[in-house]
Formats: C-alpha cells, structure tokens, sequence
C-alpha cells in the first residue's frame, strides 16, 4: 500500500542532498490535520484539568509528555541521522503511549474523546508511515 516517490531530505552535515524513497502522502492533509490536532489537544488539556481528579490529571499530562518526547525522538531520528527504523520505533511508541489518553479523555467527557480521535488515528497512520519509509529505504 506504499507506492515510491524519489524526493530529497536536506541535511546541512552533508553536502548537497540524500535521496530516500517516500511513501506517497497527499501534503495538503497535514496542513488540516495539525491545526485541528493542536486545538484538540489544547482543548483536552483544559477540559481534564477542570474535570479531572488531581491525581487523574497528572497522569495524563505525563502520558501526554511521555507521547511528545516519542514524537521529537521520532523528528530527530528522521530528520538528522536518518535513521528511518529508530524513527518508526519511535512513532509507533507515541501512538501506542496515545492509546490511554484516548481512554482517559472518554472518561472524562464523551465530546472530548471523540474529538481525540482523529489525533489517536492521525499517531497511528503517521507510524504506519514510518515503518513504510524504513521498508522503502532499508539499503540506504
């Protein structure tokens, strides 16, 4: 389900650029996807911090960390060393770690939940993405 695309990654510690095969993704998705993501998470974080126990409410927010620190190891495994599989691991924690937000959010309220999902499902496709990178680019 991954078709190969020939596009470059620059990388200021290498002259020039380095090829990599991509998978195909429509661009214009992601220019929808993380406005939206960012207000729900926003929103999440106020709707639980009002409505959740304390205790409740940490454990979230850490979660939530914990997903973020997944995500910036995911961009920096990508993006620097290029290291696809470190990169795919990495996500595919994120959006495994994600999976008791999910929950905690329709525990919560039932509205804040289901606006969660498309950002549990975004995490999923993203590390699906990723593995399709590393698969593409094994050799390189």
């Amino acid at each position: 389900f991954f078709f190969q695309a020939e596009d470059g990654i620059r990388d200021k510690l290498v002259t020039g650029v380095q090829t990599c095969a991509l998978p195909i993704s429509p661009d214009f998705v992601f220019g929808l996807i993380w406005p939206y993501n960012f207000f729900v998470i926003g929103a999440c974080i106020y709707s639980n911090w009002q409505n959740m126990s304390e205790r409740t409410w940490f454990i979230w927010l850490a979660i939530l960390a914990l997903s973020v620190v997944m995500a910036l190891i995911w961009a920096y495994q990508f993006y620097r060393p290029h290291n696809f599989m470190a990169a795919a691991i990495a996500l595919s924690l994120a959006a495994l770690i994600t999976l008791p937000l999910t929950i905690l959010n329709f525990s919560n309220s039932f509205a804040i939940g289901l606006a969660f999902m498309p950002y549990q499902i975004w995490v999923i496709l993203a590390s699906t993405l990723s593995w399709g990178y590393f698969a593409l680019n094994k050799s390189n």
